[in-house]
């Protein structure tokens, strides 16, 4: 037998194992975990584009809804004052006792919505009870749509978030009701009513709001938190960065000659 190490080896020696390449099963498993991994990423990244837009166009159609409201609002305003040649009073008031607030100016404006299921129940509302009155609470318990509150979005039915601005020198004295002839600093820019993003009432409550709590909502103002003003000609503006208080003050007053 030879020792040459050169000689062949015989067929019982072993030979390394041949390398086998990956099946078709396999292959075609990485290729549908890459396919599945390459549509979670489209789809956050779709996600991630898509809810600011929602948003936005939320936000958009909520400030729409706003401004019609505001826009009604101005022109129930004015039907009010040609019928009773002046604003109403901030408040609907007792004849026995004047100095006890009944119902907001909201309630007076009713009559003057054009809103017929509305209006047509204000005659069983009873003036000479209070807004939460028995009688008086099944119409106080929802608020007309006028008052819907858009910015702040599901909530109780009978709240809203536009309110007048009580001042000595505004349209809501809290003394003697104002005509539009008693505004001398121009109906363009006197402040009506306001709507405020973060703060309701009920629609037919007694309550509203003093220049100081104004300047502060004013002096918050952004874009994801909107001021919106009716002045007393019909306008609507909508404050989206912060006004000063003196601007505040001047939006208020009827005469003070700014």
């Amino acid at each position: 037998m030879s020792n040459d190490p050169l000689v062949n080896p015989g067929p019982d020696s072993q030979q390394p194992p041949a390398r086998q390449g990956k099946s078709p099963a396999a292959i075609i498993l990485l290729i549908l975990a890459l396919f599945v991994l390459l549509l979670l990423f489209c789809g956050g990244v779709l996600v991630a584009l898509l809810v600011p837009a929602v948003s936005s166009a939320r936000s958009a159609a909520r400030q729409v809804g706003v401004r019609s409201n505001l826009v009604n609002l101005g022109m129930a305003m004015q039907q009010y004052h040609e019928v009773h040649q002046q604003y109403p009073p901030v408040a609907i008031l007792s004849d026995d006792q004047p100095s006890e607030p009944l119902a907001s100016w909201r309630v007076s404006l009713v009559p003057y919505l054009d809103l017929v299921n509305v209006a047509s129940n204000w005659d069983s509302w009873d003036q000479t009870q209070k807004w939460d009155s028995p009688a008086n609470q099944s119409l106080s318990e929802d608020a007309p749509d006028i008052y819907t509150n858009y910015l702040i979005g599901d909530g109780p039915s009978n709240r809203t978030n536009i309110y007048g601005v009580r001042h000595p020198e505004g349209v809501f004295s809290g003394q003697s009701p104002v005509s539009a002839s008693d505004i001398t600093d121009g109906a363009e820019r006197t402040l009506l009513a306001v709507v405020l993003p973060n703060r309701t009432v009920p629609w037919a409550a007694p309550d509203e709001i003093d220049l100081p709590q104004l300047q502060a909502a004013l002096g918050d103002a952004s874009i994801d938190q909107p001021v919106f003003v009716l002045y007393c000609n019909g306008r609507v503006e909508i404050f989206n960065e912060p006004l000063d208080a003196l601007s505040v003050e001047a939006l208020v007053t009827i005469n003070a000659g700014d």
